[in-house]
C-alpha cells in the first residue's frame, strides 16, 4: 500500500476538488513536507497536531495557528508521492524531493508555502 512507503507529501487549500494528475505547484499549497518513515504515520502527526493542538508535526502546529480549523475541513487536501526505493536512496531521494519543491515554490511566489517554517 503507498502510504505505508515514505515520500514526500503537499496539503493545499481548494474550494472544489482538484483534478487527479500531476499535482502543480499551485500557490493554494499551504505545507510541503517529507518523511522516511510511512506517509500514514506523518499525516496522522501532520493530523494531531493540526487540529487536537498535539505536539509531533511542526507544520501541522503552524497550520493550527494560522487556520484554526475544525475538524476535517472540506478545503484540504493532500498529495502524496511514494518512494519504493532501497533505504539509502530512499532518504536521499526524498530529501532531495521535498527541497526541490520548497525552491521551485520560493522561486514562483517569492516565499515558503505558508505552513513551511523551515
Amino acid at each position: 500500500m503507498a502510504m505505508d512507503l515514505p515520500g514526500v507529501y503537499m496539503l493545499a487549500e481548494f474550494q472544489r476538488r482538484p483534478t487527479l494528475g500531476k499535482p502543480a505547484l499551485s500557490r493554494k499549497v499551504l505545507y510541503i513536507g517529507e518523511t522516511c518513515g510511512t506517509l500514514k504515520h506523518r499525516l496522522y502527526s501532520f493530523n494531531r497536531s493540526a487540529f487536537l493542538s498535539k505536539f509531533g508535526h511542526s507544520g501541522g502546529a503552524t497550520f493550527a495557528k494560522l487556520f484554526k480549523p475544525k475538524r476535517d475541513p472540506t478545503w484540504l487536501y493532500i498529495s502524496a508521492m511514494p518512494v519504493d526505493l532501497p533505504p539509502i536512496q530512499s532518504e536521499a531521494y526524498i530529501r532531495y524531493s521535498e527541497r526541490a519543491l520548497l525552491w521551485a515554490y520560493v522561486q514562483k511566489y517569492g516565499a515558503m508555502p505558508a505552513c513551511n517554517r523551515k
